[in-house]
């Protein structure tokens, strides 16, 4: 959450690469996807184990242009997270 308000800043980021940091949480993907998630092309969350399934809506809803999501180890989500991505981006 502390590196939060210096992502806020870019605001064209187009990739986010997050892999292994077990910190990142639900509130910090809600806060910086709805902040600065637009333009988001690529988001990588490997092994980001504490997101769940609302992390994955905030991201369908607002990310329309994502071409590149990789959600490998994340044993939180269920077949919800296949529903968000399927009605969002």
């Amino acid at each position: 959450m502390l590196i939060l308000p210096a992502l806020e800043k870019f605001e064209h980021l187009e990739v986010l690469w997050l892999p292994g940091i077990e910190n990142v949480s639900d509130d910090f993907i809600k806060k910086f996807i709805t902040a600065r998630g637009h333009n988001l092309k690529e988001l990588i969350l490997t092994d980001c184990i504490n997101l769940t399934d609302s992390s994955v809506k905030v991201i369908a809803e607002t990310c329309s242009g994502l071409c590149v999501l990789d959600l490998v180890n994340l044993n939180k989500l269920t077949d919800s997270t296949l529903g968000y991505l399927a009605n969002g981006c």
